[in-house]
């Protein structure tokens, strides 16, 4: 979730010369903030409050809002995307995939942080709560299956663990994934590499087909999800192989692009009456991430968007900071809630909507960038060493 800001290598017949080029979509930064802050006003509006919740100026937000859980959805695409573009581009290149500098990258990117975070959700939360005077908490949570990047499968087997512990389910899939891509990738001959693609999501269809009444697997187990990144993989992989398709896709004319938009907030809206339907559920996530596949083309090829991200600077600069965001918001959301309830600013929909979500929502950005710039930092610096063209 991190990026630099160098320039972007689109041509697809990556010869030895352009291996010390640096590739990069500009877009995608933008993209991840959204996808975040869609994440973070899911998990804000908090209040016990009825006479607050039953508040036009609290209701109307809070609807729009509960959509915000599809972040992950996209982050997901978004990496399947562009992993398996960076893979494909060493594959050709070196005529290898470096499988344990790859490891490595991802290591010294992810690791750091996510393992704060699990201190801070077996360690500092418990210690807060009781400090709060919820003296009779007590964490669900086994700490194994954090330490081990099988968070989604606590949540699963053991119940929802607390918020920050919570929100590393995704990153755990995120790592299961990383942990075997890389091999497939390097595995399967390029001809054959649609196959792979296809039978993933073939695969994860099926096992959400086998599930359909368990909304805890089928939201939360790797196989339910895995899709979302197979997804991803084939759009990357179907842009590398073939210039017809990214070529079509600059020229496609901008009333197309805005009704290829309407058309998916449009299903983003629909999934709670989609969700009454067993067999949807089965094909929920294929459908909603062909829309992000299509975002994220869109974004990194079109030349009549309607709007780049590039060109809107706050989420562009920010972006860099997502995975800190992602991480640590939870965090910051608790304690704008408890400033803001001592302060007696919260005891309205106003103070709700606004005051504990800006607060938060600045303390997120704040307590973000200090940890990116000032522990982060060291270890993407080990990171580069082991990079092969670019790392976004």
């Amino acid at each position: 979730m991190a990026s630099d800001k160098t320039s972007v290598v689109q041509e697809h017949s990556v010869s030895a010369k352009a291996s010390v080029s640096r590739i990069f979509f500009p877009n995608l930064d933008g993209l991840r903030f959204l996808a975040f802050f869609g994440v973070f006003l899911f998990h804000s509006f908090y209040t016990n409050s009825e006479s607050i919740k039953s508040s036009l100026l609290y209701h109307i937000p809070y609807a729009i809002t509960r959509v915000g859980y599809l972040g992950v959805n996209f982050f997901f695409v978004l990496s399947g995307f562009l992993i398996t573009y960076l893979l494909l581009s060493e594959r050709h290149v070196y005529g290898k995939i470096h499988v344990i500098a790859f490891y490595l990258r991802r290591i010294l990117r992810i690791w750091p942080l996510y393992y704060v975070v699990v201190v801070l959700g077996f360690v500092l939360y418990p210690w807060l709560k009781q400090h709060f005077g919820e003296a009779g908490f007590h964490e669900t949570a086994k700490a194994w299956y954090y330490v081990f990047f099988l968070g989604n499968f606590n949540s699963i087997y053991n119940g929802g663990a607390t918020p920050t512990l919570e929100l590393l389910w995704s990153v755990s899939i995120e790592e299961q994934f990383y942990l075997v891509w890389p091999l497939l990738v390097a595995a399967v001959p390029a001809p054959r590499m649609g196959w792979l693609f296809a039978g993933v999501l073939v695969l994860s269809i099926a096992f959400r087909l086998g599930n359909l009444y368990d909304h805890k697997v089928l939201d939360l187990h790797t196989f339910s999800v895995i899709g979302d990144m197979a997804l991803g993989g084939g759009a990357a992989w179907l842009c590398f192989r073939d210039d017809r398709l990214t070529a079509w896709i600059a020229q496609m004319p901008r009333w197309m692009i805005g009704v290829g938009y309407l058309a998916g907030i449009t299903l983003i809206y629909s999934q709670s009456a989609l969700g009454n339907l067993p067999w949807y559920l089965a094909i929920e996530r294929l459908v909603l991430g062909m829309f992000f596949a299509f975002v994220l083309l869109e974004q990194n090829y079109a030349k009549n968007s309607i709007i780049k991200m590039s060109k809107l600077r706050f989420p562009t600069y920010w972006g860099t900071y997502t995975y800190g965001l992602y991480c640590l918001h939870y965090l910051a959301l608790l304690a704008a809630i408890q400033l803001l309830k001592r302060l007696d600013l919260n005891n309205s929909a106003l103070g709700v909507v606004l005051g504990d979500n800006l607060v938060g929502l600045l303390l997120a950005l704040v307590i973000s960038w200090i940890s990116f710039n000032y522990y982060e930092k060291l270890f993407l610096k080990l990171k580069n060493r082991f990079a092969f063209i670019t790392r976004n």
